[in-house]
């Protein structure tokens, strides 16, 4: 059974809607009239939960991630624009069932908030702009020509380096890359965790990060806050590093504009109560209003007080699932299968994220995580209807998939390698020493395998560094194998199966 892997005071469920092509990703809380809220890059919906606690006494909020951030689905596109961001929240909230709501966004969730209030003003009840960029042409051509690196993996990890310095340059100076006196900022240095979750955002996004920056930066905040139509708030936070803009807007009969604020009850109340305008016209939603998909390819599974995450490819009508290596992901295991067989679309395959890894929740921390594993494996299995079908598992993962009859494996097992712990510290050393760890132990396990492209080996490093038990269930994997010598001679016949 699972828990959630953030503490709140309003328990929060989690869930997937489908937008267009791909899925959308989202937290929700509380009862009542419904506020849907937008987050900033490059962070996800994990970063409005205390927004979700202020509100959540009165109002069922869901936060979602953008499309390309957390857990969210990228846009199928190179170079989206805000009509593709737009796009994708109206066929979000469709597919919630949402009517008429209240919005929140912060930074890039304003510019999308603001431009979506501007196409359907009519589902907008009351809008709330925490943050609104409103650059001038100077400051907009600098942002884009300076702000936005590209994230490219490479051997020697100097990409790693290159971001850890930017995520903490970025909490020193605005623009980060403006290193002066006169854009030091005020205000001190994160907690390590708060450090360290902006760090994730960037690493679940990659390089599609630029994406939703770009959009929001090319967004002219101030020309659209003169054009809105439904009742609005301007504010944000005093310690936002963009507070100065709040006094660059206009304000209007339609748009009310607040003094950045240091009280966080003061900048929550003024929240909660611009959401109190027209309430009485959004009925309460309830999980039952969604329309139900008949074919997904994406599930969030309710397992105790946490949720299970899988995700399908391909056709047919004998369902296999597959465990995916440690560090790894659902989506990497497809990949893996799709590389390894020509023929892996004639087979609906679908892959678990293993607990406390991916988009899954973890256990509580005085469980058996192998044990856990396997009963998340057993329920995976009964819930999306795989029977008899086969369990493949790729790299650790066959550890857990060993004990079931017509076992599979894709790839070396790698259960006997060492994991390295993503031991969180605040100058880098573990995250950094860790693409090194990952990169050599690849090397030395296979010769004459080449060398690992980098592109994959940052995926299991993004994993290891956003699956709060990847590492200890890889651990206790290894642990597991040292002393069961029969798993140990059913995953070698496998391994000679296979070759």
């Amino acid at each position: 059974m699972l828990v959630p892997r953030h503490a709140t005071r309003h328990p929060y469920a989690r869930g997937l809607v489908r937008a267009g092509d791909g899925y959308v990703h989202y937290r929700r809380a509380g009862n009542g009239p419904v506020v849907v809220a937008l987050h900033e890059s490059p962070r996800s919906s994990l970063s409005l939960l205390p927004l979700m606690d202020a509100l959540a006494d009165r109002h069922t909020v869901i936060a979602l991630d953008t499309p390309g951030y957390g857990q969210s689905d990228p846009l199928p596109l190179a170079t989206p624009r805000m009509a593709d961001f737009t796009r994708a929240l109206a066929a979000a909230v469709d597919g919630l069932g949402l009517g008429r709501f209240a919005l929140y966004g912060t930074h890039t969730g304003a510019a999308i908030a603001t431009a979506f209030a501007l196409e359907a003003p009519g589902r907008i009840t009351s809008l709330v702009l925490d943050g609104l960029a409103a650059f001038t042409p100077a400051e907009r051509e600098a942002f884009l020509q300076h702000y936005l690196p590209p994230f490219e993996p490479r051997w020697d990890g100097a990409h790693l380096a290159q971001l850890w310095s930017r995520v903490g340059d970025s909490y020193r100076w605005f623009p980060w890359f403006a290193r002066t006196p006169g854009t030091r900022v005020a205000s001190p240095l994160p907690p390590l965790d708060k450090f360290h979750e902006t760090l994730e955002g960037f690493l679940l996004a990659g390089d599609a990060y630029r994406l939703g920056y770009a959009c929001a930066a090319s967004f002219d905040g101030r020309a659209a806050l003169a054009q809105l139509r439904v009742p609005t708030l301007l504010c944000a936070q005093d310690n936002d590093v963009i507070a100065s803009h709040v006094g660059r807007g206009v304000a209007s009969d339609h748009v009310r504009i607040t003094r950045p604020v240091e009280s966080r009850e003061e900048w929550a109340g003024g929240i909660r109560a611009q959401f109190m305008i027209d309430a009485a016209q959004t009925l309460p939603w309830r999980p039952a209003d969604a329309p139900r998909e008949r074919d997904p390819r994406r599930v969030l599974l309710e397992w105790g007080n946490g949720f299970l995450h899988a995700r399908g490819r391909g056709e047919g009508q004998s369902p296999a699932l597959v465990i995916p290596d440690l560090p790894d992901t659902a989506a990497g295991a497809l990949a893996d299968i799709a590389a390894a067989d020509d023929n892996a679309g004639d087979v609906r395959h679908w892959a678990i994220d293993l607990p406390g890894s991916g988009a899954s929740d973890p256990v509580p921390h005085d469980t058996d995580l192998v044990a856990a594993a396997a009963a998340a494996v057993d329920f995976m299995r009964d819930a999306l209807q795989v029977g008899q079908g086969a369990v493949i598992g790729c790299g650790a993962g066959a550890a857990l998939a060993a004990p079931f009859a017509g076992a599979q494996v894709c790839g070396l097992s790698r259960a006997q390698w060492s994991v390295p712990a993503a031991q969180r510290d605040a100058h880098g050393a573990a995250f950094l020493g860790s693409w090194f760890q990952l990169r050599d132990a690849q090397v030395d396990a296979d010769p004459a395998g080449g060398v690992p492209d980098a592109r994959r080996l940052q995926q299991r490093h993004t994993a290891l560094w956003t699956g709060p038990q990847c590492a200890l269930l890889a651990q206790a994997l290894r642990q597991r194998l040292a002393e069961d010598t029969a798993l140990r001679a059913r995953l070698r016949a496998l391994e000679g199966e296979a070759n």
